[in-house]
């Protein structure tokens, strides 16, 4: 099984660079310089699109009022913030009342349905056994009849 490819070494991948430079002849290959079009801008901080972006401290918020704002202002807005929750509060439960009126109404006249559709189907089935009673207590008797009587019948038509 001698074949010409079993005989060659396997080919190894070439270096990037190789292990022994010169600086004398590195010196002379400068890389050309990307036209300024195609070079990409700096990373804007905080931009959306990157994965590895460093992760800095949030910087701090101004604050939305002075820090010397005087203890009766405080006071102020919170029993502003008190009366307008306790309004809010008032109107939420009127309207719960209100719902809670319209169920009471919607409930009283769907037991009143409830009990006329009883009381019709108890009708029903009454009416439904007073005719069955009626077709069994008919007594089924064969009428004879007599020649005489068939002809004198028709004869008065």
């Amino acid at each position: 099984m001698d074949s010409p490819a079993a005989a060659t070494s396997t080919p190894r991948r070439k270096p990037l660079q190789p292990r022994n430079f010169d600086l004398s002849t590195t010196a002379g290959l400068q890389p050309k310089p990307k036209p300024i079009a195609l070079r990409i801008p700096p990373p804007i901080r905080g931009s959306p699109g990157k994965e590895n972006c460093p992760i800095s401290p949030p910087e701090p918020e101004p604050e939305a009022r002075p820090r010397e704002a005087s203890l009766a202002e405080e006071l102020a807005a919170v029993r502003q913030r008190r009366e307008r929750l306790r309004a809010d509060r008032e109107k939420t439960e009127e309207v719960l009342r209100e719902r809670d009126a319209v169920m009471q109404r919607w409930a009283v006249e769907l037991e009143k349905r409830a009990e006329e559709q009883r009381n019709l189907e108890l009708e029903l089935r009454l009416l439904i056994k007073l005719q069955d009673l009626i077709s069994c207590s008919m007594v089924k008797t064969p009428v004879f009849f007599t020649s005489s009587a068939i002809h004198g019948a028709l004869d008065e038509f």
